[in-house]
């Protein structure tokens, strides 16, 4: 049981690193590739801090699905394919 947790923590934060870089990478070289200003860095924590809910909501459903699947594992090494395809359901990074 304590292993599970472990585990479950591990892929959490592994999660979490992923989907900030991902934010940040959206809102600084996504925003330049649509002719908009990058946001400045206190922005994009104030972003991220404005959408820590939507981010956790984005993890629990993830390990949710996968964990249903059998497939819990293959988020210690998640591509970010599969971080989008739940991330944009709950996190708009287009302002």
């Amino acid at each position: 049981m304590e292993e599970n947790i472990n585990i479950n923590q591990n892929i959490r934060n592994i999660l979490r690193k992923k989907i900030i870089k991902i934010i940040h990478c959206d809102l600084t070289i996504g925003r330049t590739d649509a002719d908009l200003q990058p946001l400045e860095e206190n922005e994009i924590n104030n972003f991220i801090t404005n959408n820590n809910n939507n981010i956790e909501q984005t993890i629990n459903t993830m390990i949710h699905d996968y964990e249903e699947d059998g497939e819990l594992e293959e988020l210690v090494n998640p591509e970010n394919d599969w971080i989008l395809e739940y991330l944009y359901d709950f996190v708009k990074t287009t302002v």
